[in-house]
C-alpha cells in the first residue's frame, strides 16, 4: 500500500512502477487504485489492457460496484504482461460518499464492516495474484482505511518540505487505527524521499532525521531518492509509459504500440529519462527488500 499525507509526492507514480516491476519479474500482479483521480501512469487511456465490462469500469466503477453492491471485482486485464489494474476515478468518488454516509452516526461494528469492504471484494480473486499493490488517495482517511484493511505493508513517500513530512504522522496515525481495529497484519514498511536533487545530501539527512522523530527510529527511511526531473516525468505520464519503457535515443516506447497496433510516431523524449528510470528501479528494489 503506497500512501502519503499530502498530494504531489510521487505516490501514484511509485505505485505504478512498483506494480510494473513485479509483473516484469514474473509475479502475477494486481494494482488497485483507491483514488478519486484518474492517474494513468500505465496508459490505460491509450488502450493498454482489456476489460470484459463497459468502458466506465475503467473509471473507478468496478471498485464502486464491487464494494457497494457486492458485484465481482473486474480489473482491466493485461495492462502489461502479468499486470491487471482496477482503475480509480469518478466511481471511487461515489464510493467515498457511500463510505462517509455509512460511517456517520452508526455503531462501531457497522463502521468496521464498511472499512473491511474492499478486503471482502478482493477475497475471491486474491489467490490469482502473487502481489497486490494499492494506490490510495492523499489526505483522505476513509479511503486510506479502506485500502489499509486489505494491505500488509504501508509505504510512505514524502517531499522534503515540512508539510509533506508532517503528513506522514497523520497517515501513520490513521493506519494505526486500522491495525488496532480492522487489520492487525498491516505493518509500516518504510518511508522515503521523492523528487529531490540527488546532490542535496544535507537536506536528505535532515528529512530522514525529521521522519524518524515523527514516526520513531524503528521505521526505515530508504536510502534511494528519485531525483526531481519534471520534464521527463511529465513526458512519461502523457504517453502512458513507465520510465524504463522509454528509449531516449528513439523518442518512443520500447515495447508498446499505439491502440491501433502501429508504432507511435517519433517524438523527442527527454534525455534524462534514463537517469529517472535508474532511480525508480533502485527505489522499487529497495521497497521490495523491506516488504517481505
Amino acid at each position: 500500500m503506497v500512501s502519503t499525507g499530502k498530494g504531489g509526492t510521487g505516490k501514484s507514480t511509485v505505485a505504478a512502477h512498483l506494480a510494473g516491476h513485479c509483473a516484469a519479474t514474473g509475479e502475477r500482479t494486481l494494482l488497485v487504485c483507491v483514488t478519486t483521480q484518474e492517474d494513468d501512469d500505465l496508459g490505460i487511456a491509450f488502450g493498454h489492457g482489456r476489460s470484459q465490462g463497459a468502458q466506465e469500469l475503467r473509471n473507478g466503477m468496478s471498485l464502486y460496484r464491487s464494494v457497494v453492491h457486492g458485484e465481482p471485482l473486474e480489473p482491466v486485464r493485461d495492462v502489461r504482461p502479468g499486470l491487471d489494474v482496477v482503475p480509480g476515478g469518478d466511481g471511487v468518488t461515489k464510493l467515498l460518499r457511500v463510505l462517509l454516509g455509512q460511517q456517520a452516526g452508526l455503531e462501531p461494528q457497522a463502521n468496521l464492516h464498511a472499512v473491511q469492504s474492499l478486503a471482502r471484494s478482493l477475497a475471491p480473486i486474491a489467490a490469482d495474484y502473487d502481489r497486490i499493490v494499492f494506490d490510495t488517495a492523499p489526505e483522505n482517511e476513509p479511503l486510506e482505511q479502506l485500502a489499509g484493511s486489505a494491505a500488509a505493508w504501508l509505504i510512505m513517500p514524502t517531499r522534503s518540505d515540512s508539510s509533506s513530512v508532517l503528513g506522514l504522522r497523520r497517515i501513520n496515525r490513521n493506519l494505526q487505527i486500522v491495525r488496532n481495529q480492522a487489520n492487525g497484519l498491516l505493518r509500516t514498511g518504510a518511508a522515503f524521499l521523492y523528487g529531490s536533487d540527488s546532490r542535496s545530501t544535507i537536506v536528505h539527512s535532515d528529512v530522514k532525521r525529521r521522519i524518524q522523530q515523527l514516526l520513531g527510529s524503528g521505521v526505515p527511511v530508504l536510502s534511494t531518492v528519485v531525483g526531481y526531473r519534471e520534464k521527463a516525468a511529465v513526458y512519461a505520464r502523457e504517453h502512458g509509459l513507465l520510465f524504463g519503457e522509454i528509449d531516449p535515443y528513439q523518442g518512443h516506447q520500447r515495447n508498446h504500440c499505439s491502440p491501433d497496433g502501429k508504432p507511435r510516431e517519433h517524438c523527442s523524449a527527454p534525455q534524462n529519462i534514463t537517469a529517472l528510470a535508474e532511480d525508480m528501479h533502485m527505489l522499487v528494489r529497495e521497497i521490495l527488500q523491506y516488504c517481505k
